[in-house]
Parts: structure tokens; sequence; C-alpha cells
């Protein structure tokens, strides 16, 4: 069995408020890799590919901006979109399959699978030169 880390299911919980705050119709892998920019180890991932976390942020901001928004004013969670529950679901299967140890779903194995996905997110992550396997070779050498 595995369990999902308490700081995920934190930035989670953050990214689905921020969501409901800003009446947003759906949650996006945009959202979520906004909410796990804040994970130390996620961070520390980026920062040795050289990734700008910076301008990855701003531009996640300014897409995240463009989510359709909801006409009710009711306090309606974000539907989460097909590619979001992927690549929450997927760290899930690996971490079963290949984490003997810890068997916690973290930051970094959501980072690893939101880099496999089509989306605006993994693009911007592969614009500044961060792939699946450099997550998965942290993972391997460092989780």
């Amino acid at each position: 069995m595995y369990e999902i880390d308490q700081d995920l299911e934190i930035r989670l919980a953050r990214a689905f408020a921020e969501a409901r705050m800003n009446r947003h119709e759906i949650i996006t892998v945009e959202h979520l890799l906004i909410a796990i920019l804040d994970d130390p180890s996620v961070v520390k991932v980026m920062l040795h590919h050289k990734v700008d976390v910076n301008t990855l942020r701003l531009e996640l901001t300014k897409c995240v901006n463009t989510t359709p928004i909801r006409e009710d004013t009711g306090d309606i969670e974000a539907v989460p979109t097909e590619g979001f529950k992927r690549v929450f679901q997927r760290p899930t299967m690996y971490v079963q399959r290949f984490v003997a140890k810890k068997r916690k779903v973290t930051g970094v194995h959501v980072l690893m699978y939101i880099c496999r996905e089509r989306s605006p997110a993994a693009e911007y992550l592969s614009s500044q030169g961060l792939t699946s396997l450099h997550v998965e070779g942290f993972i391997q050498h460092n989780l």
C-alpha cells in the first residue's frame, strides 16, 4: 500500500482552495504544478536542472488566470481535468511498483508525471530543460 505525503496533501488542498476562491470551473495540471512549487524537494530538482522557478511560476500563473470562471456564486469545488487526474493517479502506481521503502507519493513523484503529460505545464518545464527522466533520476538517487 502507499500513502500520500502530508506536505503533498496540504499543497493539493491549497490548490483546490485557490481554484475555489478564484471560482475556476476546472482545476488543471498547471494549478497542481504551482502548488508543488513550494515543495523543497521539487525546487531542489528544478534548481539542479537550472529551471528558473520564478519565471516558471509567472508563466503558470498567467496560464491559470485564463481558466474559465464559474458563473454561479456557490462554494463549489473546481472539477479536476483528466490531465490533473492522471498526474495525480499515476505516481501512486509508480510508488506501489518501484518504491520499496517509504511508500509515500511526494511532490517529486507528481512532478515526474507532470513532465510526461501533454499540457502547458509540461511544455513550460520542457522549455527550461526539465524532463521526466531527470526527475526519475533524482527519485532513484535521492528519495
